[in-house]
């Protein structure tokens, strides 16, 4: 299969985000929040996205994917609330600033393009000459330094050229000089620029996930797709484009269109994922996914709307996809949907800083999967390093303490107890700390044995 690349990859995965969160919100908005923004029926006339919107620079080749990020309509506030409310916290209560931090993760993979100040990203996948092509387009404000954005590109994304069109920095990110060999214009692309905006301009995340012969044949080198999800890979084929746009803010929403040849086509997408739905619930599939996100598919119920099957996911359903995603990756696939708990926020919160509420909700993420380490191993873990070796994180960006920025911004303080359950006051246990000048931070924020974190003294 076709590594679509590491931005096209992150973006992905932070749409997948969108579709989960373990809490609504529990408070109303600040009125100075901007809301959430609902995207108008699909039949309603939309103007496509211009050249200034979707450089021609990241729509030539084949193309198999095209992402538009806009950080003004999904600014930090919004990113930031976003994913405070999916993850059991609360939004934020004043607009953030440019030295705020994002939490989960969010500082390190989307943080630098606010900290050079980027308007809007771009990234195009595509096949050129049997090879892998992947374009990345910055759009920096006019006059704007473009220093720190060709800094990440050479360090980050490994771009083997970069080049300036207008307000944008463009990079290709493949370093075989075969691969840079220039592809004409996709001749989807005016389609594209249409198809980008079906729900509207002002969507801050957008991806388009294309069908064409060149790509069929890249994507299938891999071999043929296991037995359960061979239909639907069969209809993709057939398809016209598979749409996914997510709105942001404390009302986060995901939607997703999948475009048919007719109507026809859409209603045997709507009874193919119905079939594959059943087969990926026989053990021993073929599939290797796990139970619980097999078990999220029931939440996913596309409905008809003339040649295209439609999917629309709220705060509800978001909630229980992500708490099925945490389990996947701290049970190893084994567990089921419903044991999915992550301590609520407690019940005298009051408004703080971001910093202070992105670091509580990644405390709460590691006491969750301590919880768990406890539960598969009748034992606690020695350090945090056993929460990653067991693959009971996401991943180690959950050590990174967004409100003092280390990386191992934590400190895990093993009680003398055996399991959590032998411990005799668990509400006033503390067993994580932040990590200060290498010790527990005692003023800090504090995480106790029963899932709840405050401040500490």
């Amino acid at each position: 299969m076709i590594n679509t690349g590491k931005l096209v990859g992150l973006t992905f995965l932070i749409a997948l985000a969108m579709i989960g969160g373990i809490a609504v919100a529990q408070t109303q908005p600040a009125a100075t929040l901007p809301a959430a923004i609902s995207p108008p029926a699909i039949s309603s006339p939309v103007a496509p996205l211009t050249a200034d919107e979707l450089p021609d620079s990241v729509l030539h080749g084949d193309l198999l994917a095209v992402v538009v990020l806009d950080l003004q309509t999904g600014d930090k506030t919004a990113w930031n609330n976003a994913m405070m409310v999916i993850s059991g916290g609360r939004p934020a209560t004043r607009p953030l600033g440019p030295n705020d931090p994002l939490p989960m993760g969010l500082d390190q993979s989307i943080g630098p393009f606010f900290n050079m100040g980027a308007e809007r990203i771009c990234a195009g996948v595509a096949v050129a000459n049997g090879n892998q092509v992947e374009t990345i387009a910055i759009r920096l404000p006019v006059g704007s330094s473009d220093n720190l954005a060709v800094k990440w590109l050479r360090q980050n994304a490994n771009a083997a050229k970069i080049d300036h069109d207008g307000q944008w920095i463009v990079a290709q990110l493949n370093s075989s000089p075969a691969v840079r060999t220039s592809a004409p214009l996709s001749p989807q692309a005016d389609d594209i620029r249409q198809n980008l905006n079906c729900w509207g301009e002002e969507v801050p995340l957008k991806i388009l996930y294309l069908t064409s012969d060149p790509v069929r044949k890249q994507l299938m080198r891999g071999g043929p797709p296991p037995d359960p999800i061979a239909p639907m890979v069969a209809l993709f084929w057939n398809a016209k484009y598979l749409f996914i746009g997510a709105t942001l803010g404390v009302d986060p929403k995901v939607r997703i269109r999948w475009e048919a040849p007719d109507e026809d086509g859409a209603a045997a997408v709507i009874k193919g994922f119905a079939q594959a739905r059943m087969k990926l619930k026989q053990p021993n599939n073929g599939t290797g996914i796990p139970l619980a996100l097999v078990q999220v598919l029931d939440l996913i119920q596309p409905v008809q709307q003339q040649n295209a099957a439609m999917v629309s996911l709220g705060e509800k359903d978001l909630a229980n996809i992500f708490a099925a995603v945490l389990v996947a990756s701290s049970a190893g696939g084994g567990g089921q949907a419903g044991q999915a708990v992550q301590t609520p926020v407690a019940a005298d919160w009051v408004p703080t800083d971001p910093g202070v509420d992105a670091a509580s909700a990644q405390m709460r993420l590691i006491l969750s999967a301590i919880a768990e380490y406890d539960r598969q191993n009748h034992a606690l873990p020695a350090t945090l390093d056993d929460l990653a070796k067991a693959s009971l994180v996401p991943g180690p960006e959950i050590f990174h303490n967004p409100r003092t920025g280390k990386d191992n911004g934590f400190i895990y303080v093993k009680p003398a107890a055996a399991r959590l359950a032998d411990i005799p006051n668990p509400a006033k246990t503390a067993i994580l700390f932040e990590e200060k000048n290498g010790k527990a931070d005692d003023a800090g924020l504090a995480g106790y044995a029963n899932g709840k974190v405050a401040m500490g003294k």
